[in-house]
């Protein structure tokens, strides 16, 4: 036990030491000032700033009525940390593998994994990264903030697998092959979910004439939605709960196996007309790319869908927050 306990202080202290390199590396090469100089280039693209938030619903509906395909993904924490251990793991082999393993557990519980397993989901986010067309990212004040957290790393009270996940977001974005003077994709708010709750009539309006799918692990999404909207329900591609919102272990695996069939499945089928709300944790943003790539329509909505049915499982989402979202409530509820 003492032989664990001194091994465990040895990597805990490599991870301290990185945590603060890393840190470092943000400010000395100055990625706030490359993230501004980004945004201004590409001010056109830029949906982050608030008069321009509403902007994205209204170029998402007009996507929508005229059923031009396209994927919308976030990019936070979670996945984050899966673009560090991407870029960064071997200059920061240490923290990037406790990241892996934290943020693994959150999503999968103790499901067995390899690192391959990492590699495989790390590199369908790249992907995602690089070629959808909507891109949700930490704001430079969040970046910032979270840079800044890594620095006190000694502090036992720093989230050091959120902060290392917010803070990488960017800097991944700049070594992509997405960050080109020929950008094209729009940069949105990590957060744009909450903008699409409080606006999710006027979208489901746009998608009058296309087929509303959902990937959930909820069975009831669909005729929950339907109940409330008017809508033409499409298709629901099930996947299996995420471990912390049950708080055990799913006794399914979605990812390599549950992952894997629903992959070969998107490929091998059109989805013109589909409009998919994808709640599926960090997956999702591949399955949004490969929607996309058949013809189809793709929301990374997240958390919204357990609010919708009435489930707290994010700090947010108070019981005032759920009880004016849930779709079972008598009432529709006036988002804040």
């Amino acid at each position: 036990m003492l032989a664990l306990a001194l091994l465990g202080q040895k990597v805990g202290k490599i991870v301290e030491k990185q945590c603060i390199a890393v840190a470092d590396r943000l400010i000395s090469n100055d990625y706030r000032r490359r993230y501004q100089t980004f945004l201004r280039i590409n001010h056109r693209r830029d949906l982050q700033s608030g008069e321009r938030r509403g902007d994205l619903i209204s170029l998402l509906c007009q996507k929508i009525r005229e059923q031009k395909p396209f994927a919308l993904v976030r990019m936070g924490d979670g996945e984050g940390n899966c673009l560090f251990w991407y870029f960064f793991k071997h200059d920061y082999p240490e923290l990037a593998e406790l990241c892996m393993n934290r943020i693994w557990r959150v999503m999968f519980g103790r499901a067995p994994f390899q690192e391959p397993y990492w590699d495989r989901l790390a590199h369908g986010i790249v992907d995602s990264l690089n070629a959808c067309d909507f891109i949700g990212m930490p704001t430079i004040e969040q970046f910032t903030q979270a840079a800044n957290r890594l620095g006190l790393a000694l502090d036992q009270s720093i989230d050091i697998r959120g902060s290392v996940g917010v803070a990488s977001v960017w800097p991944s974005f700049s070594l992509s092959s997405a960050a080109t003077p020929s950008y094209r994709s729009f940069v949105v708010e990590w957060h744009c979910h909450k903008l699409l709750l409080t606006n999710f009539s006027a979208i489901l309006e746009a998608a009058q004439t296309s087929q509303v799918s959902a990937i959930s692990c909820y069975d009831n999404i669909l005729d929950a939605l339907a109940a409330r909207y008017s809508l033409n329900k499409g298709i629901l591609i099930k996947i299996p709960p995420q471990a912390s919102n049950i708080g055990v272990t799913p006794d399914a695996v979605h990812f390599p196996d549950r992952y894997s069939e629903i992959c070969s499945e998107i490929s091998n089928t059109t989805f013109g007309g589909h409009l998919f709300l994808v709640a599926a944790g960090l997956p999702g943003k591949e399955y949004c790319r490969r929607i996309r790539d058949r013809g189809g329509m793709a929301l990374d909505i997240g958390s919204i869908v357990d609010a919708w049915l009435g489930h707290s499982v994010r700090p947010y989402q108070t019981p005032e927050f759920v009880s004016q979202h849930n779709l079972h409530a008598k009432e529709p509820g006036s988002a804040r």
